[in-house]
């Protein structure tokens, strides 16, 4: 069964050590283990929380969200090496097709469609820049909102997406340190995430129980949820994520 305040669980974490030194002007091509790095703590975020994903979707879906996820994230592990050669664009649509193929349910497809999505906007020397990975999260965003029809408020994966996706856009109005930044992009997921719970569920498996959903996190939405996390602490920790250094000792973002 579902814990009572799902809200109030603890998300566990893999221990981290984040490093900011960051390098100016580099690009994801002399930084090609940023996406590995990203998935790979992912990985582990899924097999930390299986049993909450689990919980969270024995309440509201089939039971099973969380064992999906984990043999997802399993067999990506597994095709590692495939994608250390690759470039970025093929990196994503090698996770998008294990993810579709492994992922059981509506959540393999939908993870697909993200993935699959972002490598339709990114080169091979696409520069590890916000502006860039606002680009590439958007795509993903409509891909998932093109294949499952969600829209913010339908207690989705999409309702965690829609706010990170608009988050990472302001940064080109904004002069903050990645740091800063990634910390603010981890608390609007989370907090899109928890305001899942007061929401009724209006697709997939979850809709069939009507105003029951209500009181209960949706499982998409965590997952996502991990998914956006580990990328803003990968790209925290990553050297080789393009800042900008002004004549003042403080460092902001590259847009």
């Amino acid at each position: 069964m579902a814990a009572s305040h799902p809200a109030t669980r603890q998300i566990k974490t893999a221990n981290v050590t984040h490093n900011e030194a960051l390098a100016p002007q580099n690009t994801l091509a002399s930084s090609p283990t940023l996406l590995l790095n990203w998935i790979s703590a992912y990985h582990k975020a899924i097999v930390a929380n299986e049993h909450w994903l689990t919980e969270l979707d024995s309440a509201i879906g089939d039971g099973d969200h969380g064992a999906n996820m984990r043999r997802g994230v399993e067999r990506i592990m597994e095709h590692r090496g495939d994608l250390k050669g690759a470039d970025l664009s093929t990196q994503l649509r090698m996770i998008s097709g294990h993810l579709t193929a492994s992922v059981g349910g509506a959540s393999g497809p939908l993870y697909g469609a993200f993935f699959l999505h972002a490598s339709c906007v990114v080169s091979p020397h696409h520069e590890t820049r916000i502006r860039n990975f606002a680009t590439c999260l958007e795509a993903g965003l409509q891909g998932v909102v093109g294949l499952g029809h969600a829209i913010a408020g339908d207690k989705t994966m999409v309702d965690v997406l829609i706010p990170v996706v608009t988050a990472y856009k302001s940064i080109v109005r904004r002069h903050v340190s990645p740091a800063q930044f990634f910390s603010e992009t981890i608390q609007i997921a989370e907090a899109a995430m928890k305001s899942t719970i007061s929401m009724q569920a209006r697709k997939g498996r979850a809709s069939y129980l009507g105003a029951r959903s209500i009181g209960h996190q949706d499982p998409g939405a965590t997952s996502m949820f991990l998914l956006m996390r580990t990328l803003a602490e990968a790209a925290t920790k990553d050297p080789a994520f393009t800042v900008q250094t002004q004549k003042s000792t403080t460092r902001k973002l590259i847009p």
